[in-house]
């Protein structure tokens, strides 16, 4: 945007851009390398619904296994 050069951002923060033309996609087929992130909890919290909720969520979200 404003001719600022090519960027590597999230589809979900430049969705409506590309929906109103505003950004183009370029090097579509590039993909960067996979990104591992770890979730670290308290031992004792490791059954906690509440934390595998949001480990469920950031998996599917994140796309990850």
């Amino acid at each position: 945007m404003a001719g600022l050069g090519i960027a590597h951002l999230p589809l979900f923060i430049v969705r409506g851009a590309l929906e109103q033309g505003s950004l183009a996609r370029v090097l579509d087929d590039w993909r960067p390398a996979p990104l591992r992130l770890s979730a670290l909890y308290p031992r004792h919290r490791e059954n906690a619904a509440a934390v595998q909720a949001l480990i469920v969520f950031l998996r599917d979200a994140l796309g990850g296994s």
